[in-house]
C-alpha cells in the first residue's frame, strides 16, 4: 500500500518515479474544510511535477510522538506493504447497503461519524442535513465520491464504482485516456473468469 502511493518510501513511486495522483476533479470536490484534502500537495506547494500527489495519507507516530511520512529516511521501520481494514471502510460499506435500498435517513446517520471527522461543523452540519432529501440515485453517487475521497490508490474504488454502477471521468493529467469519462460497464473493467479456458 504504502510503496504504490508515497513519495517518501522506497518502493514503485519513490524510486521509479511512475507519479501516482489523486484524479483533480476528486480534489476539487472535496469541500474546503475536508481533511482528506490536507493530504495532497497542490501545484502552488510544490509545483505542477507534485500536483496532487499524496503527501501525507499514510503517517505512523513514533516513539517521540513525531508524525512520520511514509518510510521517511527510513525511520518508520515501514520495510513492505502492509494490508489492512480502517473503520471508514466499514462505515462506507454499510452506507452503500443502504443507498443499494434507497434508505436516506439510515444513510445520513451511518455515515456521520465518518462526515463529522473529515469535515468542519458547519459544513458537516449541512452536508448531513441534505442526504435525507436525495434520490436513491444521488445517494449512490454521493457513496461513490466519498469512496474516491477517503480510499484513493488503497484498491477499494474499483469494486465500489462496479457495485453502485457509477463512471469515473478521468481529469486532463492522466497519462492514458485523459478527459474521457469511463463507465462501470465500460469493457476494459471487464474481470477475467477463467471460463473457457
Amino acid at each position: 500500500l504504502y510503496s504504490m502511493t508515497d513519495v517518501y518510501t522506497y518502493g514503485y513511486q519513490g524510486l521509479t518515479k511512475n507519479d501516482r495522483a489523486l484524479n483533480e476533479l476528486v480534489y476539487q470536490s472535496m469541500d474546503s474544510s475536508d481533511a482528506r484534502k490536507s493530504q495532497f500537495f497542490t501545484p502552488e506547494a510544490l509545483g505542477p511535477d507534485y500536483q496532487f500527489m499524496q503527501a501525507s495519507k499514510f503517517t505512523m507516530v513514533d516513539e517521540s510522538g513525531e508524525k512520520i511520512f511514509g518510510n521517511n529516511q527510513g525511520k518508520s521501520g515501514i520495510s513492505e506493504d502492509y494490508i489492512f481494514m480502517r473503520c471508514s471502510e466499514v462505515i462506507l460499506l454499510l452506507t452503500e447497503a443502504h443507498a443499494q435500498m434507497g434508505n436516506a435517513p439510515k444513510v445520513a446517520s451511518t455515515i456521520e461519524p465518518l462526515i463529522r471527522k473529515r469535515l468542519g461543523k458547519s459544513e458537516a452540519d449541512a452536508l448531513l442535513s441534505s442526504i435525507p432529501n436525495m434520490s436513491q440515485d444521488e445517494l449512490k453517487t454521493f457513496v461513490f465520491s466519498e469512496w474516491r475521497k477517503e480510499f484513493w490508490a488503497e484498491g477499494k474504488v474499483y469494486f465500489a464504482m462496479k457495485r453502485l454502477k457509477q463512471s469515473v471521468t478521468r481529469d486532463a493529467h492522466n497519462l492514458y485516456l485523459a478527459n474521457q469519462t469511463l463507465s462501470h460497464s465500460d469493457s476494459r473493467f471487464v474481470l477475467p473468469t477463467g471460463i473457457g479456458i
